[in-house]
């Protein structure tokens, strides 16, 4: 989110929401492994990364920067087949391993 707020024209909001969907959601590609399909798997993360770069430069047009991060937080509102696929909250949840000062 810093560097959306540090980017200032619609080029670098693609690179980054391209970027975003390739890092995010690489495991999906995994998947057509199981049917046969091992070309795909390097297509469909770069098919999605450019989706999600069309996403996050549709937000560039709006005018002011508050309303741009309104824009890409509202993104994870869209669940295509029933899936939350891009999940802010999941920066916010524990994981397995607890959170400690004793390392």
């Amino acid at each position: 989110l810093v560097l959306l707020l540090k980017s200032k024209n619609s080029k670098q909001y693609f690179w980054i929401g391209f970027f975003v969907g390739i890092l995010w959601f690489w495991w999906i590609g995994l998947s057509s492994i199981y049917f046969n399909l091992n070309y795909l798997v390097p297509i469909v993360p770069i098919i999605i990364g450019f989706i999600y770069g069309l996403l996050f430069r549709l937000c560039y047009l709006l005018k002011f920067d508050f309303l741009r991060l309104c824009g890409i937080f509202c993104i994870s509102f869209i669940h295509p087949l029933g899936f939350d696929w891009l999940n802010w909250g999941i920066f916010t949840v524990y994981g397995f391993f607890d959170p400690s000062y004793r390392g």
